[in-house]
């Protein structure tokens, strides 16, 4: 099996459906495979995943990101906790800093945190896990 660390991907969507077919199939794989899941997205898309999950939406951990995120500077201690907290067993997450009414400068925080992300669990400090 090939060892493998953090991963940081993007997904690009255009409605209801296409989220739900970017993001069922991640959560249900971390869900099948016993890894614990942290969804930090906005009220409508966590509303979305609690209805298509139905009885699973309980096994996950959902966080508000209008709060959660508010300060785009807090967001990697969010995902560092989370990180922790799966005691070195692989963990997946989702997360959607970004929303329609976030000011031009939130904007560029949110667009470091991204960045920063990459360097925040770089190799040295994420754990490698098994990929099928």
């Amino acid at each position: 099996m090939e060892q493998i660390g953090f991963q940081h991907e993007a997904l690009i969507y255009e409605g209801s459906e296409q989220y739900l077919e970017g993001t069922l199939p991640f959560i249900s794989g971390a869900l099948d495979a016993g890894e614990p899941v942290l969804v930090a997205v906005g009220a409508a898309q966590t509303e979305l995943l609690v209805d298509a999950l139905a009885e699973d939406a309980n096994r996950v951990r959902f966080l508000d990101m209008a709060e959660a995120g508010r300060n785009p500077a807090q967001i990697i201690s969010l995902w560092r906790e989370f990180v922790t907290g799966a005691g070195g067993r692989s963990a997946r997450g989702i997360g959607e800093p970004v929303w329609a009414d976030r000011s031009a400068a939130a904007l560029d925080e949110c667009q470091r945190h991204e960045s920063l992300l990459n360097v925040a669990f770089a190799p040295a400090l994420s754990r490698p896990r098994a990929w099928p």
